[in-house]
């Protein structure tokens, strides 16, 4: 029975229905693919790596601090909700 319910859940409109695992690969491979282009950006203006990788690592902490609070805000409003 367990069994039959967790099949109907990964199936809705003839799609499979994404896992949390993998929206979480997603989320971050998409982080690292981020960091790379923000490091890579950076040598290029700057020639120096070091500098350009401490720039990505401050970027992606600060960008996902950001997002996460922008996120416990959203929570916080009903607009937009029935």
């Amino acid at each position: 029975m367990f069994e039959k319910l967790v099949i109907q859940l990964q199936v809705e409109g003839g799609k499979t229905m994404d896992y949390r695992r993998r929206s979480i690969t997603k989320a971050l491979t998409w982080r690292i693919i981020a960091l790379i282009i923000t490091i890579v950006i950076s040598y290029a203006f700057l020639g120096n790596w070091s500098t350009s990788i401490i720039i990505g690592l401050v970027s992606n902490f600060l960008k996902t601090l950001g997002y996460y609070v922008h996120e416990r805000l959203w929570e916080k409003t009903n607009w937009g909700r029935k």
